[in-house]
Parts: structure tokens; C-alpha cells; sequence
């Protein structure tokens, strides 16, 4: 449960920091925000550090010390809210605070219901209650059930309440405003002074969005049971990864050295998929020999893979040429150019491949070849976009002025 929750924080806080960058805004800023009854804000999380603490395997009842000390929590947290109701994203933080308390009040513990497969239909939820004591099965005398807990969703073993969402989402917006809170003007879009900087920015961030996309692929294998062994695992995240790297950077390539010759762009990209596709695969075989993985799906792409992969970046790095020229180039407009060119040539590579293929697709396998067509190309052009806004946000950060070390001041 406790583990459950601090991942599922980490990535609003993630959230968050990311939709702030893309704003324009600053880290530091958050250095400087001002929080009002910060002691009470640190009980208040000690006590919910306390109800997410292994309680034992007892089930949960009306009114007994999880729900009291869950009571009290949230009334802290409702007055932290209060006293800083000016920040941005806290009245949203607030009435997830009020629609828990309200279902708690009405049951006298949190009301769990459990998501479960088609297959576990008639099982009993009695796991929900190993959550913690401030939790309660659902049952019919539950009242306000629609704002009660879901546990088992995407198989972790946490709760996350309506109440719950909607303070993730007022976090998320309280932390990108104190982000991009005095911050006087979002900078001009200028050419980062070394191209090679950017390029690294892009490296790094097309690896965590290979690790991304491969977490994907696992909780849909996850979701119908399939999923295979660490050796094959292994195998087929070290192809995401090296795809999604070569393949960004190959696209950013054309994008920071092209300045005013466009048609350069597309043809980065368009020179850059099939190689990276063949060194992916390649990698992917030699990874699966050395750790005698039997039965993995390596070996070179066909021919017309190649040049639909091909055909697909070059259209998506002039399409973000294009875009990058504009002044309404934005994240979503990344995102746009992303996603339609994924429907077109994922699409049409994923119709291809149904049907050429000997054999019917499983749903899992189509389903996980339909999620990498499509989300990826919107994953990599926002590589790029979040690595030129990061250059912009480093090339803006004001000069310090203190003096440099070993001269002195000049005289008054």
C-alpha cells in the first residue's frame, strides 16, 4: 500500500515539474514558494505515513483507529488548504479533501471496492482490507459507494479514491504554478548555441521515453497475462531503447543543424529510421544469444517495414520543421503532428503485418503493436519539443552577478 502510493506520487510530482517546464517555468521557483502551516502540513503527512504502515491482516471496521486517524488528517489537510487557498490548484486540493471526508464520515471507514478480471467475478474482496485499518469492504448498506476506494487497478496493490484524483490534479497544478509563478515573460524561441548540447538533451530523454514505452508494453502484456520472463524482457527493452534514441536523435539532427533548409530535416529522419530499426533488431538478437533466450522474435525487418519507417520519419520531421517555425508551435501542436502521423503509417504498417501474417495476431500482440505505433512518434516529437524548451530555459536563466572568482570589485 505505502509503496503503491509514493510511485503513484511520484509521478503527478513528475507530471507536474514536466507541464511547468513546458510553460516556461523555473525549478527555483519552487525554492521560493511560501507555504502557510507548514507544521501542520508535516503532521498531517506523518499521520497518513502511519495509516500506509503494514497494520496486520485484520479487517477493516466502522470507526476504528485507521478511520480516526484518517478523520483527522484530512480535517489538518483541509486547514492547510484554507490557509493557503491562493495558490494555484488548492481548491482543487480542497474538494478532494471534502469528497473524502464526506464518504468516510457517512461509513465510518473508507469504502474499498476491488477491480477485478472477468475471471475473479465471484471471488470475495476481503484482500481490499489487508489496504490498511482506515479501510472498509464495500458492501450494500455502503453509502456514497461512487466516491469510495478502487484497489487493483493496473494490478498495483494501492487504493485511489474520486477524492484522491482530484487532489493529484490540483498537486499537479499547484506545481506547475509555482513553476512558472514569477516568471516575467515565457523567452523567445531562439537557436541553442551548441546544437551538440541539444542533441544530448534529446539522447537522454528518448532512453526514458524507450523505458516509458516499454513499461507500456508491459502492463498490457501485464493486463492479459502474458507476460514473459526477465531474459526476454531484457531482449526487447534493449530494441525500444536503442530504436527510440537513434530514431529522436537522428530526427533532432535535421532539426537543429537545418536553421532554414527544411527539406534537411525530412531526410535525417528519413535516413535515420531504417537504420535504426536494423541496429535495434540487431542488438535485440545479440542480447537474446547471450542470454540464451529460446523462442524471442529477432532477425532482420522486411524490406517494405523499412521503408514504411522510413517514409513515416521523414514526414514527421518535416512536419515538426514546419511546426517549430510557428509562433502557435506548442506542445500540443508537437503532439498533433505526432499522433496523425502514427495513425497514418502505424496504421497502415499494422494492417500490413495483420494481413501478412501466416498466422492470426493474438489480441495481446496486435493490441501492444497498435500501442508502440501510435504512441511513439507522439513520444519522440515531444522529445524534441521538451529538449529545445529546456535549451531556451538554460540559455535564459539570468547571469549571476556576483563577481568572478579571483577579480575584485570595482570601486564606487
Amino acid at each position: 500500500m505505502l509503496l503503491g502510493t509514493v510511485v503513484l506520487l511520484l509521478l503527478v510530482i513528475d507530471c507536474g515539474i514536466v507541464a511547468g517546464l513546458l510553460r516556461g517555468g523555473r525549478l527555483g521557483s519552487l525554492r521560493a514558494a511560501r507555504v502557510k502551516a507548514l507544521p501542520l502540513l508535516v503532521a498531517a503527512l506523518v499521520l497518513q505515513f502511519l495509516l500506509g504502515l503494514p497494520w496486520g491482516h485484520g479487517h477493516g471496521s466502522r470507526w476504528g483507529i485507521g478511520s480516526v486517524l484518517l478523520v483527522v488528517s484530512l480535517l489538518v489537510l483541509l486547514i492547510v488548504a484554507r490557509a493557503n487557498a491562493r495558490l494555484p490548484g488548492m481548491p482543487l486540493v480542497a474538494v478532494g479533501l471534502l469528497a473524502n471526508l464526506l464518504v468516510v464520515s457517512l461509513n465510518g471507514a473508507m469504502p474499498v471496492l476491488t477491480i477485478a478480471r472477468p475471471a475473479d467475478l465471484h471471488t470475495t474482496s476481503a484482500p481490499a482490507t489487508h489496504l490498511g485499518p482506515q479501510y472498509l469492504v464495500a458492501g450494500p448498506e455502503t453509502r456514497l459507494p461512487m466516491l469510495g476506494a478502487r484497489v487493483g487497478v493496473l494490478g498495483a496493490k494501492t487504493a485511489v479514491s474520486v477524492g484522491d484524483l482530484l487532489q493529484y490534479a490540483g498537486l499537479v497544478l499547484l506545481i506547475q504554478g509555482l513553476m512558472v509563478r514569477g516568471v516575467a515573460r515565457r523567452p523567445k524561441p531562439t537557436t541553442p548555441r551548441s546544437p551538440w548540447v541539444t542533441l544530448l538533451r534529446v539522447a537522454w530523454l528518448a532512453i526514458l521515453l524507450g523505458l516509458l514505452l516499454q513499461l507500456a508494453l508491459l502492463l498490457v502484456a501485464a493486463g492479459f497475462g502474458t507476460v514473459t520472463g526477465p531474459g526476454p524482457l531484457l531482449a526487447e527493452a534493449s530494441k525500444t531503447v536503442s530504436w527510440s534514441l537513434l530514431v529522436c536523435v537522428g530526427v533532432a539532427l535535421g532539426r537543429v543543424v537545418a536553421k532554414s533548409r527544411v527539406p534537411l530535416e525530412g531526410a535525417t529522419g528519413l535516413l535515420a529510421a531504417p537504420l535504426a530499426l536494423t541496429a535495434a533488431n540487431t542488438l535485440q538478437k545479440g542480447v537474446a544469444e547471450a542470454l540464451n533466450v529460446s523462442g524471442a522474435a529477432v532477425g532482420p525487418a522486411p524490406l517494405w517495414v523499412l521503408a514504411i519507417k522510413a517514409a513515416e520519419y521523414a514526414c514527421l520531421g518535416l512536419a515538426l520543421g514546419w511546426i517549430g517555425r510557428r509562433a502557435w508551435g506548442s506542445a500540443l501542436g508537437h503532439a498533433g503532428a505526432g499522433l496523425l502521423t502514427g495513425i497514418i503509417f502505424g496504421g497502415a504498417l499494422l494492417a500490413i503485418t495483420v494481413q501478412s501474417a501466416p498466422t492470426p495476431l493474438s489480441t495481446p500482440s496486435l493490441l501492444a503493436r497498435g500501442v508502440n505505433e501510435l504512441l511513439f512518434p507522439i513520444g519522440c516529437a515531444l522529445v524534441v519539443f521538451i529538449a529545445e524548451v529546456l535549451g531556451r530555459h538554460v540559455a535564459s536563466a539570468p547571469a549571476d552577478d556576483r563577481p568572478p572568482r579571483g577579480s575584485f570589485p570595482k570601486a564606487a
